[in-house]
């Protein structure tokens, strides 16, 4: 376990984003960066028909117009 937690912590920036040179320290983070510059929009308001690209971006939808609405 110690040396799945060094090497998943070791604080490198291995994984390059091939679009903008971009570094992560985890795969994951790099996928979702990636539909960033692919446009793929994963993240859906549960309210409207608005979709993001990533969570930050729909909560701050849903905070600013969905979240304001239901308490109308």
């Amino acid at each position: 376990m110690w040396k799945y937690h060094q090497k998943t912590h070791d604080g490198k920036r291995n994984h390059l984003c091939t679009e903008c040179g971009r570094a992560f320290l985890q795969a994951v983070h790099l996928k979702y960066h990636m539909w960033k510059h692919t446009g793929i929009k994963q993240f859906h308001c549960a309210y409207c028909d608005k979709s993001y690209t990533s969570v930050t971006q729909l909560k701050k939808h849903k905070r600013k117009y969905c979240e304001a609405e239901k308490t109308e």
